[in-house]
């Protein structure tokens, strides 16, 4: 599986995931200029922007590690695009970070940790 492709099938196990966890997911690979936000949802009245990293291991550290002060104020420019679009001035708003680990082997188990409010 190609780094592509294992994105992809990240986002979307994480779409599933939060769905399960009661989110309504409103968009997948928000697009524009100057970036990508992985998946946008709604959890309760509060708008969240999840960005996906997934990893076959922990070689390179966490998964998480790769959302670094530049990623996260590319998230932020990101969502504040979003919003303008949108004319959501007033609404709560949080930056989460799925974390996805591929198993070995399809035997394996897929391990996914959700950060909330990751920054």
């Amino acid at each position: 599986m190609g780094t592509t492709s294992s994105g992809r099938k990240g986002e979307q196990l994480a779409a599933s995931y939060l769905k399960r966890k009661g989110y309504a997911v409103i968009a997948n690979n928000y697009r524009r200029t100057h970036g990508e936000v992985d998946i946008i949802a709604k959890d309760g009245e509060t708008l969240v922007f999840v960005e996906v990293k997934s990893r076959k291991n922990r070689a390179f550290g966490n998964p998480m590690d790769a959302v670094n002060p530049v990623k996260q104020k590319r998230l932020q420019f990101m969502a504040r695009q979003y919003m303008a679009e949108r004319e959501l001035c007033h609404v709560n708003v949080r930056f989460d970070i799925v974390e996805i680990l591929w198993g070995d082997t399809a035997k394996q188990a897929v391990k996914i940790h959700h950060v909330k409010n990751a920054f």
